[in-house]
């Protein structure tokens, strides 16, 4: 295939078929909104998927699915995903994660390449959207009931295997496929950069990170969070530069001018009302990340975005933890390089003490202290602002 086949955008469509069956029974569109093509309609895909057009590859095994990666019109790769249990698999380099009430569909592809072990390589959410408009009695379904009718209400996982060549489809670069156009932030892990992709606006954080087999931890959270109303959304997130086991992990996501921090620092006086309000969507935000089992462990004014609207979303799950499960009862050691002076639990920076989800209430607490007490008052810094190196000049020229 050649390389600049390979750089091609794809049209990815979910199918679902009888064993044994030469049609598809349900078909659906697998929609990011980095994508630059434009979003075929019902009827468009319905011809595609006909009788008279593009044969099905007949599907053999019970509880499977299939891939088909489109380039243009050709048909460029179909891939088969069996139902699994959640377990690894050594032979399987791309996983599926149908989470049918939220209507989105969570993408991860792995490297297979060096021996038998397996290191991750991208992630990356999706819409699902219904292209053959199902009906039942005559009511057209909405993207969440097609995919219940199907699958049911609970998360269920697909696995599969795709040639090596083909991973062009998942394959991103941040050089070649954004525009870097400013820094909006600075950490002692890594930076976030303001970028655009075509006519798309979003923020790219970069991370060096030494690559374990799976994602970062903040990648699985934020996959975990995918569609939470007071959480930054993830579009994407892949690794570049793999070098004897290191190398760097790319987060795009949602892009955010404002955070808490500046709004604190550029009002005159407390307004009561906004505040609540305010503080109301940090703990509702709080809430969605605990009921899905992760620990934020750096809830601070800096990671709390705010919009045009003054509506906020939690950011940065650098330091997370994810519990077993959500309603696990589990304690994580602490220790001195996590959190932030003044609004960390002092537990988290012990060595001796074991922390829960405990800790996030604390910093809630600091940052309500902050808001309805402080807001006259100049407020003192307790961080020291991290500025551009070369490598942040670099990722700009």
């Amino acid at each position: 295939m050649a390389e600049d086949d390979k750089n091609d955008e794809v049209q990815i469509y979910l199918l679902v078929l009888e064993v044994e069956g030469e049609h598809p029974t349900s078909v659906f569109r697998l929609s990011n909104p980095l994508e630059k093509l434009p979003c075929q309609d019902s009827s468009i895909c319905r011809a595609l998927f006909s009788q008279d057009q593009v044969p099905i590859q007949v599907s053999t095994k019970p509880d499977s699915i299939q891939l088909k990666f489109q380039r243009a019109n050709d048909l460029v790769e179909c891939v088969e995903l069996e139902l699994t249990n959640g377990e690894h698999e050594r032979t399987s380099n791309l996983e599926l994660i149908i989470e049918p009430l939220k209507a989105t569909a969570i993408l991860t592809s792995y490297d297979t390449a060096q021996g038998m072990s397996v290191l991750w390589r991208s992630t990356t959410i999706y819409s699902v959207v219904s292209m053959l408009d199902p009906k039942v009695k005559s009511v057209v379904l909405s993207n969440s009931d097609a995919l219940k009718m199907i699958f049911g209400a609970t998360v269920i996982r697909f696995r599969g295997h795709i040639s090596k060549d083909s991973f062009y489809p998942l394959a991103i670069d941040f050089k070649r496929d954004f525009v870097p156009t400013g820094i909006l932030g600075k950490g002692a892990h890594g930076s976030v950069y303001r970028c655009s992709r075509g006519i798309m606006p979003l923020a790219v954080k970069k991370v060096s990170k030494e690559r374990k087999g799976n994602p970062c931890s903040e990648v699985e959270a934020m996959a975990k969070l995918s569609g939470a109303n007071h959480v930054v959304q993830m579009y994407c997130a892949w690794s570049e530069n793999v070098v004897s086991g290191l190398g760097y992990v790319y987060i795009g996501m949602e892009v955010f001018e404002s955070n808490l921090d500046e709004y604190l620092d550029a009002r005159k006086g407390v307004n009561l009302q906004k505040s609540t309000t305010i503080f109301a969507e940090i703990m509702a935000g709080v809430k969605e990340i605990h009921e899905a089992g992760i620990i934020h462990r750096d809830l601070k004014p800096l990671n709390i975005l705010i919009d045009n609207d003054d509506h906020i979303y939690i950011t940065d799950f650098g330091i997370s933890k994810i519990k077993p499960y959500p309603s696990a009862n589990v304690r994580y050691p602490g220790g001195p390089q996590y959190g932030t002076q003044f609004y960390c639990d002092p537990i988290l920076n012990s060595t001796h003490l074991q922390h829960d989800e405990k800790v996030d209430f604390y910093s809630c607490g600091i940052i309500y202290f902050e808001m309805h007490l402080l807001g006259i008052t100049k407020r003192r810094a307790y961080e020291k602002p991290q500025v551009a190196d070369s490598e942040d000049r670099e990722a700009l020229e």
